[in-house]
């Protein structure tokens, strides 16, 4: 016999934020993409490059977070990690990139 809890009912709704923490770094990395092609009509090599630093930041993410998720007990780590995030941000930042 399953007894229920009256908090039962949020360990689902906790579950689901989990999977959605994440996932939405690499989605907010993906999606910009579509735009990028649309408005800016990029080379196939800019795009190439664009794409592959986008996959370099969610690798980042990925490793850093998901699969090694002490990295926050390390305050050294916290230094890299943020410092390597911030890189991408700066490679990936569209208005460094404009000519005038």
């Amino acid at each position: 016999m399953t007894v229920r809890t009256p908090d039962s009912g949020f360990e689902s709704i906790e579950h689901r934020y989990e999977r959605l923490e994440r996932f939405l770094p690499l989605l907010l990395l993906a999606v910009p993409l579509v735009p990028y092609v649309l408005s800016q009509s990029p080379t196939a090599g800019a795009f190439g490059i664009t794409a592959g630093v986008a996959v370099a930041a969610g690798a980042w993410i990925t490793w850093m977070i998901h699969l090694h998720p002490r990295w926050t007990q390390n305050r050294w780590l916290m230094r890299v990690y943020f410092t390597g995030l911030l890189a991408f941000i700066a490679v990936l930042n569209p208005a460094r990139n404009r000519h005038a």
